[in-house]
């Protein structure tokens, strides 16, 4: 564990590792860093991509310049730049909680860096999807369903005698819905540090709100110009519930360091991450293993693969594989289309085919 930079004797330390070499870092240490690495350049590279807007204006005839300028769009790259500029509060902020947190080299080294600045737009709008009025519509039917399903199994008594474990928790809108009930622990298991950053920023001592322009990162699909610079106000929360616990790790690895009657499983947009849908069937499979009590499996999402799945397995051929693993399904739902980080304003908007059931072993 390392030690707070407010310690006076750590930071003289860093400081002399800054002249003889830094410390062999730990994997946890190492992913720290290259987050805050990312989070520290937001501004810069969000501001060198807005500025390229610019280059690419210039290119066109005078003429051409002179309507545009005219029309806006040059006032637009301008606004442009001042929600990058208050978005890069929030990026700033969620540096200064990790640096007083832990006592981590004051940067990043070189061969640790990662040219990603995707990674870190795409965190920093999941604030309008978990933390937002605006996101309700993508996540509400979600823990409505979750609820739902467990209410139906578990009673309040049986819930204190009840882990939960969410997987993939993202910025754990889910998990701090369900440690709001009475269950003796809730899991939110994260693997991106990006996201679980994100996610322990969600509580405060001292509560700020922020404003996040979720929308600035693309001039495309807008109807309004104002569109793109639209807001959202995320609100930080005064207490974290006591029952929740935020992990940063690889759900193939999680184990549960006290184990209670009845065991519940969240899956939320999860299961397609899988490289191998086998190793997450395994993994719940050896979790569930030492439950003596009731043992529920809530999925919601869709089946959206990624590049390097080993199976993409098809709804139908899902289900197969429950049975397989011998498990029974309680509830069904048919498939809702449901959006994710959608601009509902915007020209384009997807849906996902999203799945739901409840199963039982």
């Amino acid at each position: 564990m390392l030690v707070s930079y407010k310690n006076p004797i750590v930071e003289r330390m860093w400081k002399r590792f800054l002249f003889m070499g830094l410390p062999k870092l730990s994997t946890e240490d190492k992913k720290l860093l290259q987050a805050i690495d990312a989070l520290s350049k937001y501004k810069a590279r969000s501001t060198s991509w807005n500025d390229r807007r610019r280059v690419l204006f210039r290119r066109m005839p005078w003429r051409h310049q002179n309507i545009a300028i005219k029309l806006g769009f040059t006032a637009r790259i301008n606004d442009v730049q001042k929600c990058i500029n208050e978005n890069s509060k929030v990026t700033e902020s969620v540096i200064e909680m990790v640096r007083d947190e832990y006592g981590l080299p004051p940067s990043c080294p070189p061969d640790l860096a990662i040219e990603d600045n995707i990674r870190v737009i795409e965190t920093l709008c999941h604030y309008a999807r978990d933390w937002s009025s605006l996101g309700d519509v993508e996540v509400q039917p979600l823990v409505d369903y979750i609820k739902d399903s467990i209410t139906k199994v578990l009673s309040q008594d049986a819930q204190r005698q009840t882990n939960v474990i969410v997987p993939g928790s993202g910025l754990g809108r889910i998990s701090h819905e369900l440690a709001l009930l009475p269950f003796h622990s809730v899991h939110s298991v994260e693997y991106s540090t990006l996201m679980y950053l994100f996610n322990k920023f969600v509580y405060s001592d001292s509560p700020k709100t922020y404003k996040v322009y979720p929308f600035a990162h693309s001039y495309s699909h807008h109807v309004e110009a104002k569109d793109q610079q639209r807001s959202i106000d995320f609100t930080q929360l005064p207490e974290r519930p006591s029952n929740l616990h935020i992990h940063n790790q690889d759900f193939n690895e999680f184990t549960l360091s006290s184990q209670q009657e009845n065991l519940v499983i969240v899956t939320a947009f999860f299961l397609d991450t899988a490289e191998n849908m086998f190793e997450y069937f395994d993994t719940i499979d050896a979790l569930m293993n030492s439950v003596t009590g009731t043992k529920l499996w809530i999925n919601v999402g869709p089946l959206k693969y990624g590049t390097a799945a080993r199976v993409e397995f098809s709804y139908d051929e899902l289900k197969a594989l429950l049975s397989e693993y011998n498990w029974k399904l309680l509830d069904e739902q048919d498939p809702k289309p449901l959006g994710y980080l959608t601009n509902l304003k915007g020209l384009w908007q997807g849906n996902y085919g999203v799945t739901m059931w409840t199963a039982t072993k």
